[in-house]
């Protein structure tokens, strides 16, 4: 049940949460007398005439809190003293015990609150509103919260960080009921191809292989079965992350992540465990969480080279040479022991487009045989179909990559391990 955690009135606290789920209830419950809401406006946390005058209104119609008793004027001197009133013949209406314009938390007054909008809708029952804010909801249910933690327990993430996001997904629910997973399927981790998907929906920057998702490092974290109360008092169920980019209010969403940053987030950000990226100087992926920082701005732990990972993981299960280049390229050797030559982008190479040219890669070639005393070959002593090996051989690496994707581990800037 719903409860305020200090007085809501003349002289109170006045704490926003507390203002506005006292305007909420008396938005929600009608005047039987008027059949309009007592406080009509939309609840927007601050406490003002109409929010008082709405509160006296609902007391006096329940009986739940009378106006101070003016004292009467003492007698005048000689005057007859006025007999007692005669004793009541019906049975009286009980006292009300609350103050006029006063809502304290479990006070009658605040129990009529909920009682009269819980017989509007059940569900106001489940009401509450995050400390410090506006953002009203209804509680996730144990069942809800149950079905979240097993999607997070069933997936496909590296033990270590799964670990990590279930005690995060317990802390929220603990402290605000509100039960956090990932998005969809991937928002878990996902395979090379999806985050070519993903790349070329531009809805990331990172290629295949160059996200924390492709190694079950990383969360995007998500809402799905929250019911917000909208200004109005209507019930929204957020459904996607598409409609909730598009439909929830800025200020919810707002409010909603600085809660969930300041459990999961990493110090000094927030208290939890898990990093977030902010590229370009905005918050462009704010449900993303990963298990390595990312960002020396933002976190004073070692930071993750993402691409140089990436190069030092193909390295150690393809015998080829890997470096990470400019521009988010990188440099192969394809096994020839030469140094390595630009083969492109981590998404040019997973689709089979290295921008290995025929000429780099008799290069390679030249001084390999260079190296054993061979006569080096022109462009032309090479066929087309061993120069399309190449390709193959290089796609055939960020396969063997994915297909092994537990092996992966985290490298600096310099390839030393983190």
């Amino acid at each position: 049940m719903p409860n305020l955690t200090s007085n809501v009135g003349d002289g109170s606290d006045n704490k926003p949460h507390d203002v506005a789920l006292v305007e909420l209830l008396l938005h929600i419950v009608k005047n039987p007398k008027t059949h309009k809401p007592f406080f009509a406006a939309h609840y927007d946390s601050k406490f003002t005439k109409a929010t008082k005058n709405a509160i006296v209104a609902f007391q006096k119609e329940f009986n739940l809190a009378a106006a101070p008793v003016t004292p009467a004027p003492p007698p005048k001197p000689g005057a007859a003293t006025p007999p007692p009133p005669p004793p009541p013949t019906t049975a009286a209406t009980p006292a009300p015990t609350d103050t006029l314009g006063l809502v304290k938390p479990g006070s009658a007054t605040f129990q009529k609150m909920v009682d009269e909008a819980a017989a509007v809708d059940a569900s106001f029952k489940l009401l509450r509103v995050l400390p410090e804010t506006r953002l009203a909801y209804l509680e996730m249910t144990q069942a809800e919260f149950d079905e979240r933690l097993k999607s997070v327990t069933d997936s496909e993430l590296e033990d270590g960080f799964k670990t990590k996001v279930i005690a995060l997904v317990r802390k929220m629910y603990a402290e605000h009921k509100i039960a956090l997973a990932g998005w969809g399927v991937l928002s878990y981790r996902r395979s090379f191809a999806n985050q070519h998907k993903v790349l070329s929906e531009g809805s990331s920057e990172a290629g295949p292989g160059e996200s924390n998702h492709q190694f079950g490092q990383a969360l995007d974290v998500g809402y799905v079965g929250l019911r917000l109360i909208r200004p109005n008092g209507t019930i929204q169920k957020i459904i996607n992350e598409n409609q909730f980019d598009k439909s929830v209010l800025s200020w919810q969403i707002t409010a909603l992540y600085k809660a969930r940053n300041a459990i999961w987030e990493k110090a000094p950000q927030g208290t939890g465990t898990l990093f977030r990226i902010r590229m370009h100087g905005g918050d462009n992926d704010p449900n993303h969480f990963q298990n390595f920082n990312q960002f020396s701005s933002l976190y004073p732990d070692p930071t993750v080279d993402i691409r140089a990972s990436l190069a030092a993981f193909l390295s150690g299960i393809s015998g080829f040479n890997w470096e990470k280049k400019h521009g988010g390229h990188y440099a192969c050797d394809l096994g020839t022991g030469s140094t390595p030559v630009d083969v492109g982008t981590a998404d040019q190479i997973w689709t089979g487009n290295a921008s290995l040219t025929k000429h780099e890669y008799v290069k390679l070639l030249n001084e390999a045989r260079r190296k054993n005393g061979e006569a080096p070959l022109h462009d032309g002593d090479v066929s087309q179909a061993t120069f399309q090996s190449a390709f193959s051989q290089l796609k055939k690496t960020f396969e063997e990559a994915e297909s092994r994707w537990s092996e992966w581990q985290p490298k600096d800037s310099n390839g030393d391990s983190i």
